[in-house]
């Protein structure tokens, strides 16, 4: 405190909260990355919006610039879970990224067996036991249902642009393909 009793802005301590909120951001899109990868790679439209995603977050430049890196090699070569959640230590974090993986697998409408499976390997490699998981997952899955309006507003609008432009991506290949066979008859 300053002599005339008012408080100083803990600047230092503003900033060291700052960072370290955003290593937990990068972390969590390190492992919604490895969601979206687990089934295949996705499409350029997708890599493009979460990537776009990246930027949004305003993370520290070169920490931005490092995550989107990761999320560009993770496009093409999944990475192993349990590189995912090196330097996870403390529980809540552990928890509130197992919560957050579950509920975006629960946000496109359906869980694949591959979603399903990459979703017990993040869980056991976070240390919590499959009836632990299991009642993440009913929560998670209540949460939803409860306040869908909310979720769906941050991917609902990005949803459809991605969907319309994955769709015009297929065509396109799938056009290439049929003009490609036609020239060689």
């Amino acid at each position: 405190k300053r002599a005339d009793d008012t408080a100083e802005f803990p600047r230092e301590e503003m900033e060291r909260r700052l960072h370290f909120s955003s290593l937990q951001k990068s972390k969590l899109v390190e492992v919604l990355v490895g969601l979206v990868s687990a089934e295949r790679k996705p499409g350029f439209p997708a890599r493009r919006a979460i990537l776009r995603q990246i930027d949004d977050l305003l993370l520290p430049e070169a920490l931005a610039e490092r995550t989107a890196d990761f999320a560009r090699k993770a496009f093409n070569k999944p990475t192993p879970v349990k590189r995912l959640v090196q330097g996870l230590r403390s529980r809540d974090m552990k928890r509130f990224i197992l919560e957050q993986t579950v509920l975006a697998s629960l946000v496109d409408g359906s869980r694949s067996a591959r979603e399903m499976e990459w979703t017990r390997e993040l869980g056991a490699a976070l240390g919590f036991t499959s009836a632990q998981l299991r009642t993440t997952e009913l929560e998670m899955a209540a949460y939803y249902a409860k306040h869908r309006h909310l979720v769906d507003v941050f991917s609902l609008a990005h949803g459809a642009e991605v969907l319309g432009e994955e769709w015009v991506d297929e065509f396109s290949v799938t056009m290439k393909k049929n003009y490609r066979a036609l020239v060689r008859e």
